[in-house]
């Protein structure tokens, strides 16, 4: 069997002038006699995942002499390379994965061609997401906030007790407090980097509160919550003992989380440091972004009345999303909170 060709994503600067005209006039901020283009209103990572799938897409059609010369950005959108393009990535990509390309693929070409007919890539991805099934044995790998939240603190214990100022027990608190922080908060990753002393996070004694602004978040909608004290404890012993030790003398960059070097942590840097700790403590591959499966299924495990909860807790707009958070044995407790709800309304509307 021949082994799948790795495929390269064609940045924006490599497209097609008619491609990245599009893009340029999308991602336009406007002025007094412009409106802002249509990607303005899509968050950063937003954006960046629809680019990476065009420019993913733009590679195939290279790669099978279907890139050709088209009037607008919507006439890509055929059948047939749709089908090959799929096909292709079947030999290397979960179905889950591939049906994310394609969402970001379809979001790509609406930003870049508003009037474009998507009822072609609409069809194929109906498809994929009614067949699409996740392939990741995740409940195994699941703990839960409590076993987290213990595995980070007992990291941040061990590393008061190292002598010496040295850059490990600095790391150690660090990636404890990440831990910590993704037990209690299940935020996502690039909002743990990309928090700033000051302007996200205000401590002031023994409160703390976190606030991010539109363009922080993936939804493009403020966020904010109060830290709760043994956490803003935590923090203020990192800010004062161990941060210090990974700047050492080097300017400050203001962020929270600092890699050895003293500069804002790679998001790639935050998922590994969190995985090895936790393989290494626990002997569960658990991943940083699993932090919200575990938020979401804590709570419909123990208080399944009050599931909606979950929905404000990962900063979701629909409730539906937050249930595809919900592992197993969770899950059927929600399922079967909903079932009761909808029985006692069909039973109401008998009687009326």
């Amino acid at each position: 069997m021949l082994r799948p060709r790795r495929y390269e994503n064609w940045l924006p600067s490599c497209w097609p002038e008619l491609d990245r005209r599009a893009l340029l006039a999308a991602s336009s901020e406007g002025d007094g006699f412009t409106s802002p283009g249509p990607a303005t209103r899509l968050a950063p990572r937003t954006r960046a995942n629809a680019e990476q799938a065009y420019g993913r897409y733009l590679d195939y059609l290279s790669r099978t002499g279907q890139l050709t010369s088209v009037d607008r950005v919507g006439d890509r959108l055929q059948l047939k390379p749709l089908r090959g393009f799929g096909e292709e990535l079947q030999q290397c990509l979960a179905p889950m994965t591939i049906l994310c390309i394609f969402c970001n693929l379809s979001r790509g070409v609406r930003v870049m061609d508003p009037t474009a007919d998507r009822t072609t890539i609409k069809k194929v991805i109906s498809r994929l997401a009614n067949s699409a099934r996740p392939i990741r044995d995740i409940e195994s790998r699941m703990l839960t906030p409590i076993e987290a939240r213990a595995v980070g603190e007992q990291m941040m214990d061990e590393a008061d007790l190292l002598e010496g100022q040295s850059t490990r027990s600095a790391v150690l608190h660090r990636n404890g407090l990440l831990i910590a922080g993704g037990a209690l908060y299940a935020l996502r990753r690039e909002n743990w980097r990309i928090i700033v002393v000051g302007k996200h996070l205000k401590l002031l004694g023994a409160t703390g509160h976190l606030e991010f602004d539109e363009q922080d978040m993936k939804g493009r909608r403020r966020f904010g919550f109060e830290l709760g004290s043994e956490y803003v404890a935590r923090l203020n012993r990192h800010i004062e003992h161990f941060r210090p030790r990974l700047l050492s003398g080097r300017t400050d960059p203001g962020f929270l989380f600092l890699s050895r070097n003293g500069t804002q942590m790679f998001g790639g840097t935050i998922s590994m440091s969190v995985k090895e700790a936790l393989i290494k403590r626990t002997g569960k591959d658990f991943t940083h972004h699993m932090f919200r499966h575990s938020a979401a299924s804590f709570v419909a495990e123990h208080a399944p009345e009050q599931v909606i909860m979950s929905k404000y807790l990962l900063h979701h707009r629909r409730l539906r999303t937050t249930t595809t958070y919900i592992r197993s044995k969770q899950r059927r407790a929600f399922v079967k909170y909903q079932e009761a709800v909808q029985d006692i309304v069909r039973r109401g509307k008998r009687r009326s």
